[in-house]
């Protein structure tokens, strides 16, 4: 991998920290639209699952010893849910399933890994969003062409050479137009991974009114295409969070406030559950909404029988004409591997979230970035109640959510501002309160692994 790295000059803001691994996270990327898989040993690889596997041991290794900075909160509790998740898994089905739990483990931690190890200062983060926006960019007209016509022409490139994914029962067209999967495995992963990297990318390229109006034009389109509840959802959340934080000054804890009070206010007046009227009101189809909402009460008794190591891969217990997908990242993980296995991820993932949100000493567009990004995680948390994800798009929510880390070491970002002076004062625009330039992207690439572990 340190080859891999040094093969082309490495990027630098200007600061001159150098961007960490930009190869492997313009390879991601790229991998996350290839629809392509071949099997070994039985094993479903993917172009994803291969960078992950070649990455995976030397990634760790840098981890766990220091190299990318102190080991955080997030980090311990992500491992103990890897090993809990092979723990149960071989429990219910012994060693037939231990492949699946490690390459499972490869997805999820191997993700987050490459996100938390090789994402290290702004470089690294405006890179790797400038790079998903160029990703969609290149999707545009192949979103186009299966928005209306239901061609997918990256899957018959990929059929030439390679299996691909074929479009399930659940990815049929509405309103007239047909459900987009591009490079993805199901239009609602394609779709997720639009609304996801939504915010940060406003804040990486956002350069004044125009700009952000058609960025928003261009990722909302591009959104919208896989005619997916969930990740229009996030859209919004993301874009009334802007809202607040610009009317109200970031009045944060207000808003938790109002939210807690007409939950509770809901939930006493109501003969449903604040859940059910949400699930009912957000989805295309009131059809699909009453069976999110049968499957949350089927799936989460399922939990609370097997609260310790869940059910592992087993069939749950349900009516017979209740499908057995389950849309919800939460529930899946706490019926395959129980309410403790469901415990560690959350508490891995809020760790990550609420060290970016308490990490003081950014300003000017380091301060942008971070707002941007936890909108888009609070955002992807709660659209994740809604939907599931699997396979390369689970490795890519977990490369998002370990990016953020570098932001929550607020005495490198402290010591490079410092350094950066500002030539001129940051004007602001009404709409966001975000500069309208930014000549200097400050990072903590000249910080010494002493000063990284204090």
């Amino acid at each position: 991998m340190a080859s891999l790295t040094q093969t082309m000059p490495r990027p630098q803001d200007s600061t001159g920290a150098a961007a960490t691994a930009p190869i492997i996270l313009v390879l991601f990327l790229l991998s996350l639209i290839m629809p392509s898989y071949f099997f070994l040993g039985g094993m479903r690889l993917t172009p994803t699952r291969l960078l992950l596997l070649a990455t995976f041991i030397p990634l760790l290794i840098r981890l766990l010893t220091g190299a990318a900075g102190r080991i955080r909160a997030s980090d311990v509790f992500l491992m103990l849910f890897s090993i809990w998740m092979v723990l149960t898994l071989v429990y219910h089905h012994g060693m037939e399933r231990f492949p699946y739990a490690m390459i499972s483990v490869v997805e999820l931690l191997g993700g987050y890994l490459i996100g938390r190890v090789l994402v290290r200062n702004a470089t690294d983060f405006t890179l790797l969003f400038r790079c998903a926006f160029w990703v969609l960019v290149v999707l545009f007209p192949f979103v186009i062409v299966e928005l209306l016509t239901d061609r997918n022409i990256l899957q018959e490139i990929s059929r030439l050479a390679f299996p691909t994914y074929v479009k399930a029962d659940s990815s049929y067209g509405r309103i007239g137009l047909n459900r987009v999967m591009a490079g993805f495995e199901h239009p609602i992963l394609y779709g997720l991974f639009c609304a996801a990297v939504f915010g940060p990318i406003l804040a990486v390229l956002n350069r004044g009114l125009l700009s952000w109006i058609l960025l928003v034009l261009f990722l909302g389109f591009m959104t919208f295409a896989s005619l997916s509840s969930a990740p229009l959802l996030a859209l919004a959340i993301q874009l009334g969070l802007m809202a607040w934080g610009w009317m109200t000054g970031g009045r944060w804890w207000v808003l938790v406030a109002l939210g807690t009070l007409m939950y509770v206010t809901v939930d006493l007046l109501s003969n449903r559950t604040p859940v059910t009227i949400l699930i009912n009101y957000i989805t295309f189809d009131p059809g699909t909404a009453w069976t999110r909402i049968l499957i949350w009460e089927y799936g989460s008794a399922e939990v609370w029988r097997h609260p310790f190591v869940g059910i592992g891969m087993n069939d749950w217990i349900r009516p017979s004409w209740l499908t057995s997908s389950v849309d919800n990242f939460w529930l899946v993980v706490g019926m395959r591997h129980g309410a403790v296995g469901a415990v560690l991820v959350m508490a891995a993932l809020g760790a990550s979230l609420w060290a970016v949100m308490r990490a003081k000493g950014l300003e000017g567009q380091l301060a942008q970035l971070r707002r941007n990004y936890v909108l888009a995680l609070v955002a992807t948390y709660v659209v994740l109640c809604t939907v599931h994800i699997w396979g390369d798009s689970s490795s890519m929510i977990l490369l998002l959510i370990g990016a953020g880390v570098w932001l929550s070491e607020p005495v490198h970002i402290t010591r490079t501002q410092a350094a950066v002076p500002s030539k001129r004062p940051e004007r602001t625009l009404p709409y966001s309160r975000f500069p309208l330039k930014t000549r200097h992207l400050p990072a903590n690439g000249a910080v010494s692994r002493t000063e990284t572990r204090r």
